[in-house]
């Protein structure tokens, strides 16, 4: 059986939040795949999910409905993963917790969000501030879903960016694609002039 002893906002197991992508990989020491917009690696095997922020630094880690006996995941060397909604909340502070829309309840004190439904049980656990910046970015996101369609071939970078303003971007080292909430990524030919609009989740 896997441990994956977490401390709130610091670490969980050897995988310390704030550490490089490389060197998680070889703590992970399996097989895996990288997703939305390589933003994430996911290790089908382990059902393990790693989320990395856009210098590529450790920013969360989610345990995705293993079976039961396959890992823990303790806290304080008490079983949290898995367990039933109720065994959970025996062990810890419901009142540190707060329903929510996508996580079954997240705890922005702990940075942790768990889910249970008939398909899969979730723990996702986060750096300090993750579940704050995941409202932040979740929030701008919807914005910029409803602002995308306004980009049109052809369209100066300016122009661009004044649809999108309030909206903070990422220049790309080259200096040829603006990129937003790291998943809208417009690219601009020689003359400053819009050539695509991509979303990528």
């Amino acid at each position: 059986m896997m441990i994956f002893e977490w401390v709130p906002n610091k670490s969980v197991g050897d995988l310390v939040f704030g550490m490089n992508r490389t060197d998680c990989r070889k703590i992970m020491d399996s097989e895996h795949t990288p997703i939305h917009n390589n933003s994430t690696d996911v290790y089908y095997k382990l059902f393990i999910r790693l989320g990395y922020d856009s210098d590529d630094l450790l920013r969360s880690v989610e345990f995705c409905g293993c079976e039961k006996e396959y890992y823990d995941v303790r806290y304080n060397g008490v079983t949290i993963y898995p367990l039933t909604r109720r065994q959970f909340f025996k062990v810890m502070d419901k009142s540190l917790f707060v329903p929510d829309d996508y996580a079954g309840y997240i705890s922005y004190e702990l940075n942790l969000s768990v889910g249970w439904d008939e398909d899969v049980d979730t723990l996702l656990v986060g750096r300090l501030n993750y579940m704050r910046d995941a409202d932040i970015w979740l929030e701008e996101t919807k914005k910029l879903d409803i602002l995308y369609p306004q980009l049109k071939k052809g369209m100066d970078r300016e122009e661009s960016r004044k649809i999108l303003t309030g909206h903070q971007y990422k220049l790309s080292e080259d200096g040829a694609t603006d990129s937003y909430a790291e998943y809208l990524h417009i690219t601009f030919d020689e003359r400053n002039l819009l050539e695509s609009a991509k979303i990528k989740y």
